[in-house]
């Protein structure tokens, strides 16, 4: 269940990778590249926030799954390492140009353009606090989660030790119960022997008694 949750976040942070490198693509070929750049990072923290599930998945996964996934992890931060630097250079490119720049680019802006960036940013913000409440969620689940796992280990290793005394306990009882036994044979052994010789002597004084 937990491998099928990290392989949905898996998809969905490739998705978040995917959209921020196309706007990558777009920045060198736009005039708006302020608002390319502010699409950018909205996408490259979305991206961050599936991240960080994929990461309390993982740390919630058995020895086994981790190193099943190992590989898949450090390709992912991989990814998100690049897009950081990526996001970082593109940002210092803009702080380097002059400030009369900025401002005719804000000017050849379309208003709607700027209409809809803005609708854009209330949406993402939204999105973004709903994912927020997700990633709260779910480390509360996954405390919850270690708790019962821990709870569970203790009562099964109880459980295995009360085990082992009840196997002891048998195993005690058995060898009680195998002496009983053997004792009962030989009690029953010693009783037919005293009673074939006192058969025998009672048939010889019969016979002496009526021979002679």
């Amino acid at each position: 269940m937990a491998s099928n949750v990290y392989q949905q976040n898996e998809i969905n942070f490739n998705k978040k990778v995917e959209e921020f490198n196309k706007l990558y693509q777009q920045y060198s070929m736009t005039q708006s590249k302020q608002i390319i750049l502010e699409k950018m990072k909205l996408t490259h923290v979305q991206a961050e926030q599936q991240f960080k599930f994929m990461e309390i998945e993982y740390s919630s996964f058995n020895e086994q799954n981790k190193q099943e996934f190992a590989q898949k992890i450090r390709q992912s931060k991989m990814l998100y390492t690049e897009c950081q630097k990526k996001l970082r250079d593109l940002q210092q490119d803009i702080d380097k140009q002059p400030q009369s720049h900025h401002s005719n680019i804000i000017k050849k802006t379309q208003p709607s353009q700027i209409s809809g960036l803005n609708s854009d940013l209330h949406s993402q913000v939204k999105q973004l606090h709903q994912l927020d409440s997700r990633l709260l969620e779910a480390e509360d689940t996954q405390i919850s989660i270690l708790d019962n796992l821990r709870s569970q280990k203790e009562k099964l290793l109880k459980a295995i030790e009360d085990t082992k005394e009840i196997q002891s306990g048998v195993k005690m009882t058995q060898r009680h119960a195998t002496m009983i036994k053997n004792r009962e044979s030989y009690n029953k052994g010693i009783l037919m022997t005293l009673v074939c010789i006192l058969t025998i002597g009672n048939i010889l004084i019969i016979y002496y008694k009526f021979v002679h």
